[in-house]
């Protein structure tokens, strides 16, 4: 069970602790207009940051499709030479 003293003490300390919380938002909106000359750029780093997101994915992504091609190719080339002989014609055989 908890006290009467414990009840004020633990009421004092959420007063004190909202205090403090206003005291720092005020000092962040007092901030705030310094950071306003700032706020662009942290956009335009935010907008390309996000650009450079998507872009790394679309290389993966076309990476992953080049090597599915590649495999392709590959087996298409092995199926190839198994039914013609070899990749390229010889010399006799182009004569």
């Amino acid at each position: 069970m908890t006290t009467q003293a414990e009840l004020e003490r633990l009421t004092s300390d959420v007063t004190r602790l909202r205090r403090e919380s206003q005291m720092l938002e005020q000092k962040i909106e007092q901030n705030a207009p310094a950071d306003d000359k700032l706020h662009i750029y942290k956009t335009q780093a935010n907008s390309i940051s996000k650009k450079k997101a998507e872009k790394e994915e679309e290389v993966k992504k076309m990476e992953t499709e080049k090597m599915a091609l590649e495999k392709i190719m590959r087996d298409k080339e092995e199926n190839y030479s198994k039914q013609k002989g070899g990749k390229y014609m010889k010399r006799d055989d182009f004569r």
